[in-house]
């Protein structure tokens, strides 16, 4: 079978500046915590039904973004497999923000 073979898989890459390893972490910790966040200022503010209502919302958009993101920065033919937030992050201060 001529299709029975592995694509080369470019590694997640590194970040050596510290200013571009904090922009990624941000964006991690947005990705992975930023519906909890909202959702608990709006419950703060408003009330449980709306906070409820609001971390529903909120953690659809943010799947939304983690797609743009995953899409707008880690090659094609990678794109299929599950990358972390962290993974995600990297390689979109990487490639898009171009932190060399």
């Amino acid at each position: 079978m001529k299709h029975d073979f592995i694509p080369h898989i470019d590694p997640t890459p590194t970040l050596e500046k510290k200013e571009c390893r904090f922009f990624a972490y941000l964006l991690m910790l947005f990705l992975k915590f930023g519906a909890v966040f909202f959702a608990l200022i709006v419950w703060y503010l408003y009330g449980l039904y709306y906070g409820i209502s609001s971390f529903l919302v909120f953690y659809l958009v943010i799947g939304i973004i983690r797609s743009k993101l995953l899409h707008a920065s880690i090659p094609k033919l990678q794109q299929e497999y599950h990358y972390t937030d962290h993974a995600i992050a990297t390689w979109y201060v990487k490639r898009v923000v171009v932190c060399e």
